[in-house]
Formats: structure tokens, sequence, C-alpha cells
């Protein structure tokens, strides 16, 4: 599947987009937002390191960031996904009749609107020398890699067992935005179905949910979780590989060889590659924290929170109803130091 997606990018990057879709090489551009990094140094870490018997301390910086995990594409289920390549992929998958029912009228609170909902990883990770930071947390989501696509979760995507949920129930709770003035909709039951007058609007509740699903654990429902929470050790690096860049690229410290002087990777000799330790932390999100940064039919320059005013939908509205939002997820993780992991003290 990546290997098709690959050759998709290749054959579409250097093209222009048509109206109202986008490719891989644009959703790398559209996510180059230092305002959603919101980097920062958050405390030091401690490594113990020792040799020939003699043992010191190593200092390193912790950071806290963002980074732009997944990609959530919203789109009517009567058409494609506005990625071009995602919608190559998706020809393949079982057509499941879902249901939408548009406004009559564009005042009508009551609309009931239906929207498909794919969730995959960022095609593009990213790197320190894209935002010219201090060092970044190292991603921990696959590239284009499907971690929910509703047409496979149908039976719930289209009203199941969550609609006898006490979330679902009860008027007020998980809600987008202030209830009972000023809501979007709520997170449960997490289908594609949102009453909501505004497309727009629409599309983001149902990417909310989606995302409720996906960045949590041990939820009953066909997709892969991407979340984790608590301090993890994570090793990058592999220790094969045999040149600097195949070095950098898994991850990994590339040490030149006792002869070689440091060097930029292009103009690197021999060595090895160092496996580097991180320490990271990936909490969970909600609707309340929760950084989205559209990315089709609009781009934005910066992260936001659903919720807001009313006129939220008035440049954001699609012509052929697709969607697209990069969810920045936070990271807190130590600069791998050398050495045993002893712990870390926030500034």
């Amino acid at each position: 599947m990546r290997l098709l997606l690959a050759a998709c990018v290749a054959a579409s990057g250097l093209a222009d987009a048509a109206a109202g879709t986008f490719t891989s090489a644009d959703v790398a551009k559209r996510s180059l937002q230092r305002s959603c990094l919101d980097w920062k140094i958050v405390g030091v870490c401690l490594w113990l390191h020792c040799k020939y018997g003699r043992c010191r301390i190593n200092a390193t910086p912790r950071v806290r960031h963002h980074l732009p995990d997944l990609v959530f594409v919203a789109y009517d289920h009567t058409g494609a996904p506005p990625w071009r390549e995602l919608a190559a992929m998706l020809p393949s998958l079982p057509s499941i009749q879902g249901g939408s029912f548009p406004a009559t009228a564009v005042r009508d609170s009551h609309a009931l609107r239906f929207k498909e909902v794919d969730a995959i990883g960022h095609p593009f990770p990213m790197r320190r020398r894209m935002f010219d930071a201090g060092y970044l947390c190292r991603s921990q989501a696959k590239p284009m890699f499907p971690y929910f696509v509703s047409a496979l979760d149908h039976a719930e995507w289209r009203g199941g067992l969550e609609a006898a949920r006490m979330e679902s129930v009860t008027p007020g709770l998980r809600e987008i935005g202030a209830w009972p003035r000023n809501s979007w909709g709520a997170v449960f039951p997490r289908t594609g179905f949102v009453q909501q007058a505004e497309d727009a609007k629409a599309a983001a509740v149902a990417v909310q949910r989606a995302a409720d699903i996906v960045t949590q654990q041990h939820q009953a429902r066909v997709y892969v979780p991407f979340a984790y929470d608590g301090p993890r050790e994570v090793r990058h690096g592999d220790a094969g590989a045999q040149n600097c860049r195949a070095c950098e690229e898994s991850g990994g410290l590339w040490q030149p060889a006792a002869s070689e002087e440091a060097a930029p990777c292009s103009a690197q000799g021999r060595g090895h590659c160092r496996i580097q330790v991180q320490m990271a932390w990936l909490p969970p999100i909600n609707e309340r924290n929760a950084r989205w940064q559209m990315i089709n039919p609009k781009t934005q320059t910066h992260c936001e929170t659903f919720g807001t005013l009313s006129d939220w939908s008035f440049d954001k509205t699609s012509q052929d109803g697709g969607y697209a939002w990069n969810l920045w997820r936070p990271y807190e993780c130590c600069k791998p130091g050398r050495g045993r992991y002893l712990g870390h003290r926030n500034l």
C-alpha cells in the first residue's frame, strides 16, 4: 500500500492539484507552520554514563512542542476524498451506502448531514531543520498509514451501540463549543451523522469524533490506536545502516570513525550508526485541547480548537463537501543522551 502511494506522490507531486483537491506534497508544504509548533524547553534530563570504571552524569534539555501527526479528511459519502493519493487507494474498498440529508435552508439548525472521515499518518515526518528549531521529538505516526477509515467501521460510524451511551443521551456532555448557546455538536455518539446547518462545522464535528476514537486505546471500533499516556522509552536508529543518510532516516545518530572528522551527511565517510534513546510522552487529546489546522479548502497559518463563534464557516465552506485538517499532537521528550536514563526535572 505504501509503495503504491509513494508512486502516486512521485507521479503527481509536481502537478498543480485540481480545484478542491490536494496532493501529499501540498500536505507537507501547508504543514510548515511554526506558530502551531509551539516549541519550548521545559526541563532537563539526566543520563548516567560509565566508561572504564568511571561514571559521570550528563544533562540534556527536555522539550515540549506539537507535531502534525495525523491528517483527517472528511467528505460526503457520494464523493471521493479530496486528497488525491488517498482517493487512488480507496476505490478498492467496498462501497458502503450511508446517508446524507443536506439542509433545505441555510438557517435550518436541525439539518442532518453525513460525513465519511479517514485519519492518515502525515506523509512526511517533520524535521527540526524545517522549522529552524532546537531538538524535536520524533513523530510516532507512520507515514501514510490508515489509522481510521470510516468505510471499514461502517456499522458503528452509521449509528451503532454508542447511541445508548450516557454521553450520547445527556445534553451538554462532551459538547464542541459552549453549550447550549454555541454548540457545534456533541462528540457522542461518534458517528458520521451530525445535526448542523453549516457544512464546514459538520465536517469539523465528524473529524473531532474520529480523533476521539484514534487517540484512545481499547475502543470497540475498527481502527488502529495512536495513543499512549505517560513516559515511554523510544529507541530510534538502525545499527546496520551503512551510511550517514540511511542512519539519519532511521532516526539514529551517525558516529564518524576515529580517523574521520565530523561533516555534513553528504560528505561523511566511514562510521557507524548509534541508536538514540528518547524518553517521550504523548498525552491524550479531547475537544478542549486538540490543535487543528485546516489545510483544505483553506490553508490556515495557525492552529485552533473547534467550537468558536458562529461565523467560523464564513470562508471555510467547501463547494464539493471535502475538507482536511492536520491534528497537531503534543509531545514532550528528552534529547537523547549518552548512558542510562535517570529521570528528568521540569523547570
